[in-house]
Parts: C-alpha cells; sequence; structure tokens
C-alpha cells in the first residue's frame, strides 16, 4: 500500500508516486484494482494537506532529511500531479472508477488557492 510508507517518500518523488498510482486506476483489467489505486490517491491528497507547510522527515525523526524537502513544504508540482491524476480518472468511462473521482471536481476548483498559500 501507498500509504505504509508514504511519510519516508521523499517531496521530489511523490509526483512520480502519484503518477504510478494513477496507472494502476487507469487499468482495466480488474476494477478493484482501479478503485484501490483512487483511494490511495485521495489517502495521498490527505497526507500532503496535512504535511503542507511542514518540510519535516518523519522516517529518521529529523528535520530537513533526504525525504523532507528541507523545510520548504509541499510544493505546486506535487499538487498539480495529484490533481491532474485525479482528474483523469474523475473522466474515466468506468462509472465506478469516476465516482470515486467526484471530489475531484471540488479540488479543480480550489486548485488555484491551494498553489497560491
Amino acid at each position: 500500500m501507498v500509504d505504509d510508507f508514504l511519510e519516508c517518500v521523499p517531496l521530489a518523488s511523490l509526483p512520480l508516486c502519484v503518477a504510478c498510482v494513477a496507472a494502476f486506476g487507469r487499468q482495466h483489467t480488474d476494477m478493484n484494482v482501479s478503485l484501490t489505486a483512487v483511494g490511495m490517491l485521495w489517502t495521498v491528497v490527505d497526507f500532503v494537506s496535512h504535511r503542507r507547510g511542514d518540510g519535516g522527515d518523519d522516517c529518521d525523526g529529523s528535520s530537513g532529511g533526504s525525504g523532507g524537502g528541507g523545510g520548504k513544504g509541499v510544493s505546486g508540482p506535487v499538487w498539480d500531479a495529484m490533481l491532474e491524476e485525479l482528474g483523469r480518472l474523475g473522466v474515466d468511462g468506468r462509472p465506478e472508477v469516476r465516482n470515486w473521482g467526484k471530489p475531484t471536481e471540488i479540488l479543480h476548483a480550489s486548485a488555484a488557492c491551494l498553489t497560491s498559500l
């Protein structure tokens, strides 16, 4: 699961993590894999929203370590990656996957506010 070690992922790598999880969401082989991936993306959104402004690295107990980003907090590219992938899944042809992404519309509406903070 993506959330087991999410606090150890360097902020610079979060967009790649999001893209990887979203690729599982876009696959059409197994619906449960897609739905789980969308749920994982929302877990990343929740994690990042709580970590905004906190650059600390929770893995080793230090601040500014390899995973923390040196106190800079979460940047626009991380939010952009999450919003882009959730937006893609929010228009998926499968109603089950698309409905999991419904809160995406709220995120798109507030994306400008989030990145301007």
